[in-house]
């Protein structure tokens, strides 16, 4: 059993999923489907929602390591931010990350600078590690 969870939150993750089952299966009996196929074909986007699954994942394992340097929660200096994309892209090699920010918990100039930080420190920090031109 995962680190702390409760039996109903282990079964509210089955329930979920074999609700998930359910939907995807008549997703592909309708004529008119809710979500077109096609989006989950494409890789970057599935990568890109399997590594978001991981992070709500994350937030129900032990705190430390999702903290940790393999964990899936990142916070920190742009460097630890860029070290911590490298890192998993060196294990998945996606092409994408996505980072989301709590906006409601910090005045809106820190979350702007937060996303200035990314931009200017970690971004060319990361191309560069690839070999990427910069933009």
């Amino acid at each position: 059993m995962l680190a702390g969870a409760s039996p109903w939150t282990v079964l509210s993750f089955v329930l979920a999923a074999a609700l998930l089952v359910l939907f995807t299966v008549n997703e592909h009996r309708v004529r008119h489907p809710l979500l077109k196929q096609a989006l989950l074909r494409d890789r970057a986007r599935s990568g890109a929602l399997a590594v978001m699954a991981l992070v709500v994942g994350a937030h129900f394992t032990d705190g430390a390591a999702a903290f940790g340097s393999d964990g899936l929660i990142f916070v920190g200096i742009p460097d630890r931010i860029a070290d911590r994309i490298l890192h998993l892209h060196g294990l998945l090699g996606h092409t994408r990350q996505i980072l989301p920010m709590d906006v409601g918990g910090m005045p809106h100039r820190d979350f702007l600078h937060g996303i200035e930080l990314l931009g200017t420190k970690a971004l060319p920090q990361i191309r560069a590690e690839l070999g990427q031109p910069q933009a």
